[in-house]
């Protein structure tokens, strides 16, 4: 849920991803204060990979840049600099995000999900 805040509305909030580090820091050291004075420590259960959660990431990421975007091209600032012809303002955004999707995925392709390292091990 915070990486959708923080990844959709980034563009119009940036304070979002700063709150969002101080709430994690702070969830931390509630949860080492829990697990170590009030609870026994919590067995876990190995997996090989994270599951459905990776699609759900790769879907917000792409959703991400599609909304900022969006949030971009309608702000006021760059509204101003095209006046006249809307039309391209809507170009030019829709472009923008075609190439920062093209590099998501480009970058998704290039960098393997598990490092060379462990694959070794």
């Amino acid at each position: 849920l915070q990486f959708g805040y923080v990844s959709l509305f980034s563009c119009v909030y940036p304070l979002a991803a700063v709150f969002a580090v101080l709430n994690n820091i702070t969830e931390l050291y509630s949860d080492a204060l829990k697990m170590c004075r009030v609870f026994k420590r919590p067995f876990s259960e190995p997996a090989a990979n994270i599951g459905v959660w990776q699609m759900a990431f790769e879907t917000m990421g792409v959703m991400s840049v599609v909304t900022n975007c969006a949030l971009i091209g309608m702000s006021p600032q760059v509204n101003a600099l095209f006046d006249n012809n809307k039309t391209d303002l809507i170009l030019i955004v829709v472009a923008v995000e075609h190439v920062l999707l093209a590099a998501k995925f480009v970058m998704a392709f290039v960098i393997p999900d598990k490092p060379r390292r462990s694959e070794e091990h």
